[in-house]
């Protein structure tokens, strides 16, 4: 599976990527990069650099990877990491103190007011903070990092560490949350994916939908079409209204006032349930081995 940071090297170990692609073939076929020589032998080589798990600015501790067993004459190793390496240092990088941000770029440490328009940020480093993100503005991954409001159809990929976001509303979307993650005032068509850990959520209003909600996760307020599957320990819920849905709770899971269509399916270990209401079902029973 092809990793971030991928690209494509050519004779020259000219390197071809494309913002936010990292699928070798997408690259290939989008740039219509030849693929072989009029003599048959390969004309490039798939390669990747992939970050720690604490991702860092120093791009030489970088993992370095070539996707391809038969490679061309001209192809050197090191020249091929050493051209990844400067392609990375030379990527559109956000520092220090930043008012708005309407462009593309890779890594951000710095501490940005507003994001709008179709603005992207691929990566935000520890201690970089959004304010507001508009429109149709884009974060890929988050480590210790902080948004604040999120409008329009703006959405945040991966976050982890102490990462948190305050507001988010009309069409914004957050997934795969971890570790110690916090979401406040999801509004509208919003979804979350996958929260791990001690997250937590407060107030999911209209079509809200939230999947997997991971250890000790606590979401309260959820209004709309709300959905939730799949609440890991300790969960608690509060206050789920009109068509919401829950199922697949575990131990110590509770959960307080499901209105309208509400269901609630598969709950186990100490779970309580209080105010359930017109066509909800609720089912507490441990299954069996």
């Amino acid at each position: 599976m092809c990793q971030f940071f991928s690209a494509v090297l050519t004779k020259g170990h000219k390197v071809h990527a494309l913002f936010g692609v990292n699928s070798h073939e997408d690259i290939i076929e989008i740039l219509d990069l030849r693929e072989r020589t009029v003599r048959g032998e390969p004309a490039l080589v798939r390669c990747e650099l992939e970050p720690p798990s604490s991702i860092t600015l120093d791009f030489e501790r970088w993992k370095f990877k070539c996707n391809q067993d038969i490679l061309p004459s001209w192809y050197d190793e090191t020249i091929a990491r050493d051209a990844m390496v400067r392609y990375l240092q030379n990527a559109p990088t956000l520092t220090g103190e930043v008012g708005i941000v309407d462009g593309n770029y890779y890594f951000s440490t710095a501490k940005v007011r507003l994001m709008i328009g179709r603005s992207s940020i691929l990566y935000m480093l520890p201690g970089a903070e959004v304010k507001e993100m508009h429109d149709y503005s884009y974060i890929g991954r988050m480590s210790s990092a902080r948004v604040g409001l999120m409008y329009g159809s703006s959405c945040v990929g991966v976050m982890r560490g102490w990462s948190l976001i305050d507001c988010v509303s009309a069409s914004a979307q957050v997934s795969a949350m971890a570790d110690d993650s916090r979401i406040g005032t999801m509004i509208r068509k919003t979804s979350v994916g996958m929260m791990c850990q001690h997250a937590h959520i407060d107030i999911m209003t209209d079509d809200s939908s939230v999947h997997h909600l991971g250890d000790e996760a606590d979401v309260q307020t959820m209004k709309g079409q709300s959905v939730i599957d799949l609440v890991s320990s300790q969960a608690r819920i509060g206050m789920m209204e009109q068509h919401s849905i829950v199922k697949e709770f575990c131990d110590d899971a509770t959960i307080e006032l499901m209105c309208g269509h509400s269901q609630v399916l598969d709950m186990y270990g100490k779970a309580k349930v209080r105010e359930v209401r017109d066509f909800a079902v609720v089912r507490s029973e441990r299954k069996a081995a």
